[in-house]
């Protein structure tokens, strides 16, 4: 960790829309995340996260190991990207994500493919 202590992190303000009235088959509105980090007040590395083409796909129950959950079902595609200055060169990973929302808590389940269908995450 001694090699992040002169780092510096410069992150813009985003918010994750979730309408108080969602319904099947509702676009959601996109979501960008832009955080920059700074190593001695030189820019490192710029790294973005898209989330896009986000929709609710239906309601359902779901169970965790947290107990079970009335949520809405949502799917989007994520675009994260981890640019290293100065020639601004990085490697986008393109992902599927899957989360189910319940209404008054937040994201009690949350899945994330590789574009071939590959689990590679899980959060409940």
């Amino acid at each position: 960790m001694a090699a992040y202590k002169d780092m510096e992190v410069k992150a813009e303000e985003t918010f994750i829309e979730y309408p108080s009235s969602l319904s099947a088959d509702q676009s959601l509105k996109d979501v960008n995340f832009k955080m920059e980090m700074y190593n001695k007040g030189t820019l490192f590395v710029t790294i973005t996260f898209d989330e896009v083409n986000r929709k609710v796909i239906n309601k359902e129950s779901i169970t965790t190991p947290a107990g079970t959950w009335d949520c809405w079902k949502i799917t989007y595609d994520m675009k994260f990207k981890a640019s290293t200055a100065p020639l601004n060169i990085g490697i986008p990973f393109n992902m599927l994500v899957t989360e189910w929302f319940c209404p008054g808590f937040g994201i009690v389940k949350s899945e994330t493919y590789t574009k071939n269908g590959k689990l590679v995450g899980l959060q409940q």
